[in-house]
């Protein structure tokens, strides 16, 4: 299990078993360095229950710590309603997100570029196979078969709760994983085409 699931059966232990959660703490420690300070910081799991920061309120707030000051939410009066898709921008590149008050992941996404050439196609095709293998982000397409275009995105899901550290930077380094297989995939298409 990768670390992040780890932490998520410490942080819903009421969800586990002890031995799970003994076994989830040694792996925690043995593998990934975690100290005894850092079991300690673990909210209690009526943490999203109380109405504190659940994954979307607490998205939006470190968006903003981290110098994402406009955010625009995709509904019709623009104001957020808790459940619709939002965007905002990132050292000058755009993307959106999806995140709920009583769910403990988020996802966000980002357009990477829309495709006509039916030649070009076949190879945008490959180019987003290639990224799927050998980078943690989905990347997909949507056909748009009145305009003959092929629109492509990237993903990203990841567990977004107060307990990690260093939360600002995490998510930084989630939207920059998103920006490097965008970059990985503009350089496949141009080998692909040469």
């Amino acid at each position: 299990m990768e670390k992040d699931e780890l932490f998520l059966i410490l942080y819903e232990h009421d969800d586990y078993s002890p031995e799970i959660c003994t076994l989830a703490k040694d792996t925690l420690k043995q593998r990934y360095g975690v100290t005894e300070e850092e079991f300690l910081s673990i909210p209690e799991t009526d943490h999203l229950i109380k109405g504190d920061a659940g994954s979307r309120k607490l998205l939006i707030e470190v968006l903003e710590r981290i110098g994402c000051k406009k955010i625009s939410f995709d509904n019709d009066d623009f104001e957020d309603d808790g459940s619709c898709t939002f965007t905002f921008s990132y050292q000058g590149e755009s993307f959106y997100a999806s995140a709920y008050n009583d769910n403990v992941y988020v996802c966000i996404e980002k357009f990477c570029g829309g495709f006509e050439d039916s030649e070009e196609i076949e190879k945008v095709k490959e180019a987003i196979n290639q990224v799927n293998d050998s980078r943690c982000v989905t990347m997909y397409y949507l056909e748009d078969e009145s305009y003959d275009t092929l629109y492509v995105d990237c993903r990203i899901d990841f567990l977004f709760i107060p307990l990690i550290p260093n939360l600002a930077l995490y998510l930084c380094t989630q939207l920059r994983t998103i920006l490097e297989a965008e970059r990985f995939f503009s350089k496949i298409l141009d080998d692909l085409k040469q």
